[in-house]
């Protein structure tokens, strides 16, 4: 009986992706692997998940608030508790413009359905502030930068928090540090602040299998980075140009959104890479490190951390600590030459 053939990699050409990769392929992979979903139940699952965005402020948590939180050390942003309801969006997995088969079989979250949580949160006045709870690699170009804008809109209305709990990468970055405010649990990673677009040359491996494509075209362009050919330089120098453009966005927003200049995004962000959570702080990437479950309570009025003491103070303490030492040390072998 002929088996399947193997998902290759060049499912993935062509697509400007904002995702840092060691976490992000093998959610893809995994996707790429798995039986696809009929049409039908792509429908019904894009259906059912828009319901449940929309009825975000239902779950929303009550809090009696003890009044403002006092704040834990300038200058940092002042963390407010509400009098209100907290409406928690999460935003798990790799991060896609709309429910796909693809999505639904790597676990992830559609931009559509947050959109969609967010206005609900919105138009409900009983809810009083809105956490975006984000463990997330990123994922693809597409609609990030339309709901992002969406979020910093909102800022003036609500309340708007965003908690890196534990993975806020690329796409998902853009899109939290669109909050008011931006937190992040002690054991996190966030940043990976670029872009990558993904050409694979299958010409040897079909030539290994004994198949021969060939192309009919009408467009100068039309096949361009197609991978059954190795990818030429015109080719390459496009897809360049694309992903300097996109890049160049994602500074521009991370700029308004932090409120720091350009260069500072460019050079102090990690410059790709992912950043812990005390370089994080420094750097101007969050406003404070505190526990996803801290923040809650804080917000909502609950529990030790509300009354401003509890893990995250504590946590938030002694990574300074470990930081500041670590910067003297490094600073006491420096002179010493």
């Amino acid at each position: 009986m002929p088996q399947p053939p193997t998902p290759r990699l060049s499912a993935l050409d062509g697509t400007l992706w904002l995702a840092e990769p060691a976490p992000f392929l093998p959610f893809v992979w995994r996707a790429l692997r798995a039986p696809c979903p009929s049409g039908r139940q792509v429908v019904l699952a894009r259906r059912k998940s828009l319901e449940w965005a929309k009825a975000a402020p239902a779950r929303a948590l009550p809090g009696g608030g003890p009044g403002p939180a006092e704040e834990l050390a300038a200058p940092q942003k002042a963390l407010r508790a509400v009098k209100g309801r907290v409406a928690t969006i999460p935003v798990y997995g790799p991060v896609m413009q709309r429910m796909s088969a693809e999505l639904m079989k790597a676990g992830g979250t559609s931009v559509e359905d947050v959109g969609a949580a967010l206005d609900a949160c919105l138009r409900d006045k009983s809810v009083e502030a809105v956490v975006l709870d984000v463990d997330s690699p990123g994922g693809e170009f597409c609609g990030t930068p339309e709901l992002a804008d969406k979020i910093f809109a909102a800022r003036g209305r609500k309340k708007i928090y965003a908690c890196c709990n534990s993975l806020m990468c690329s796409a998902a970055y853009w899109v939290g540090t669109s909050a008011s405010q931006v937190m992040m649990t002690p054991s996190g990673d966030c940043g990976s602040v670029g872009v990558f677009v993904m050409h694979t040359d299958e010409s040897a491996a079909n030539e290994a299998e004994g198949l021969k494509v060939t192309l009919i075209q009408a467009g100068k362009f039309k096949v361009e980075g197609n991978p059954y050919q190795p990818l030429g330089a015109v080719a390459l120098a496009q897809l360049q140009q694309r992903v300097d453009n996109v890049y160049a966005q994602f500074v521009a927003a991370l700029s308004r959104n932090r409120g720091v200049p350009p260069e500072r995004v460019r050079g102090r962000f990690g410059e790709g890479r992912t950043m812990e959570a005390g370089p994080a702080l420094e750097a101007g990437m969050v406003d404070r490190i505190m526990p996803y479950s801290d923040l809650m309570a804080r917000l909502t009025g609950t529990g030790a951390a509300a009354a401003g003491g509890g893990v995250g103070v504590a946590s938030q303490q002694v990574l300074r600590l470990r930081h500041e030492h670590a910067k003297r040390r490094a600073a006491y072998h420096t002179r010493l030459g």
